[in-house]
């Protein structure tokens, strides 16, 4: 739980371009703490996939390798 959650109300704005006829990208509620608690999350799946998947010295049966990826697909869905 963090206890100061106020930079997901924050307003974001596009930076760096700039329209021919004047308009602005119109400003947006930021995010920042959910994306970053959801990228961590991501994180955490993905190292699971890669130690599992492409550690060359782990020797996983098939079975064993169609559970993790129904363990992990499952997890990505849940996401």
């Amino acid at each position: 739980m963090l206890v100061d959650d106020s930079a997901e109300t924050d307003l974001w704005t596009l930076y760096g371009i700039s329209y021919s006829d004047g308009t602005a990208y119109p400003s947006t509620q930021a995010y920042s703490i959910s994306c970053f608690v959801h990228a961590c999350q991501l994180s955490v799946i993905l190292n699971q996939i890669i130690i599992h998947i492409y550690d060359p010295y782990q020797q996983n049966t098939e079975a064993e390798m169609e559970q993790y990826l129904k363990q992990e697909s499952q997890a990505l869905i849940d996401f």
